[in-house]
């Protein structure tokens, strides 16, 4: 169910999007493109947190995630009405922040953290050579997806 309605959704939405035409192409350069998957995006996420948070024994680690993804995506598209963001930057902070989370449970060693931190740093890399994104865009990405799932774990902690 989580990686049907986090993974297989947003793709399927994203090639409904570009085969009706309301997006240019799947790449998204232009900020009115990235408007409508983001919201779509964020519907299904919304679902997907509210489905979890209803189930019995539902771990706190899985809600931060999906709560923290809800956040990020309305950060990144309110942000992405006056400035481009990496969508991929964040998603590929998020491990970072739900691992940094995970330690603060106590779940963790320190030890895997490093190898999340250099795999989010691959994607930026990348993302910044394949002139995506600058450097500016992709260091928001990080701030805004590792912050989120730290931000959402004290909210649900609370």
């Amino acid at each position: 169910m989580l990686a049907l309605s986090t993974i297989l959704f947003p793709f399927l939405v994203i090639v409904l999007l570009r085969l009706s035409g309301l997006i240019s192409n799947a790449r998204m350069h232009d900020a009115k493109d990235r408007t409508v998957p983001l919201i779509s995006t964020l519907i299904v996420y919304i679902w997907t947190y509210n489905f979890f948070d209803h189930q019995e024994k539902t771990p706190l680690l899985l809600q931060v995630l999906l709560l923290g993804s809800c956040c990020a995506l309305v950060i990144i598209f309110s942000v992405n009405l006056f400035y481009k963001v990496s969508v991929h930057t964040t998603a590929a902070a998020i491990m970072p922040g739900i691992l940094i989370v995970s330690m603060m449970e106590g779940r963790l060693p320190v030890t895997i953290l490093p190898g999340a931190i250099i795999a989010a740093l691959i994607v930026g890399i990348v993302r910044w050579f394949l002139g995506a994104h600058t450097v500016g865009q992709i260091l928001i990405g990080y701030f805004i997806g590792i912050s989120m799932q730290i931000a959402a774990y004290f909210f649900l902690k609370v």
